[in-house]
């Protein structure tokens, strides 16, 4: 599925309604690929590299190319949300809106009134009536244009999808492995995981992060480390 927003097209990678019973290992997202959360319900806690966050119903938040992140959910009160999670593959320089996503890669606030946008793409995806893409496109233009004018103030004038290409599916796994495993993870499991030899995965790592397997479990171990640090 693809998602337009004033000229720009997004690949979708996954998304939907869920409930986090299981925290989500410190990670970072790969070059172009945005991560957007809607809280329905529920309590737990967003940790970057900054600071840390309480996440209750109403929260939004985005999280783009090599933020690290990671969320806590409450036990007897788990996190309900709406995430999509799109893939930019291609850039346009004379949008304002747009320049203004791109810049900033990470967000966080309470936006009560996205609410009901992303019940609708929840609901779209589960049905999957004719034309849900439409539907869910066309809900996605409006939360991301919605953020993106709110930010004008601080702008400075200059059920998973079928996936026809297998290395989409393979980057898939392994931001599933890095998000579940964290800094435990190595380059023999991920390679095992997708089904191809270390030197593919590494390739792969290159393309859609920017970062050999040594550099990105460098990242996940200072931030893992710098995280419990503060924390103390």
């Amino acid at each position: 599925m693809k998602i337009n927003w004033r000229g720009y097209e997004f690949k979708w990678i996954q998304g939907g309604l869920g409930v986090l019973t299981e925290d989500i290992a410190g990670h970072v997202h790969s070059k172009n690929s945005y991560e957007i959360h809607y809280i329905v319900g529920g309590k737990g806690e967003l940790l970057t590299a900054e600071k840390s966050y309480n996440l209750r119903e109403g929260m939004f938040f985005i999280t783009g190319p090599n933020v690290y992140h990671e969320q806590k959910t409450h036990k007897e009160d788990p996190l309900t949300e709406v995430h999509c999670y799109l893939q930019c593959s291609g850039k346009k320089t004379n949008d304002i809106l747009g320049n203004i996503f791109f810049e900033h890669r990470f967000y966080i606030g309470q936006q009560k009134k996205f609410k009901r946008y992303f019940l609708n793409i929840a609901k779209e995806l589960e049905q999957k009536n004719i034309g849900y893409e439409s539907m869910v496109e066309c809900n996605l233009q409006y939360i991301l244009t919605e953020y993106t004018r709110g930010c004008i103030k601080e702008y400075k004038l200059p059920k998973k999808e079928d996936m026809a290409d297998l290395n989409d599916a393979r980057f898939l796994r392994i931001e599933v492995e890095l998000m579940t495993k964290g800094d435990d993870v190595t380059l023999s499991l991920l390679a095992e995981k997708i089904g191809v030899c270390e030197r593919q995965v590494q390739r792969l790592l290159e393309k859609y992060y920017g970062m050999n397997f040594t550099q990105i479990k460098k990242l996940l171990k200072f931030q893992k480390s710098y995280n419990t640090a503060a924390r103390c």
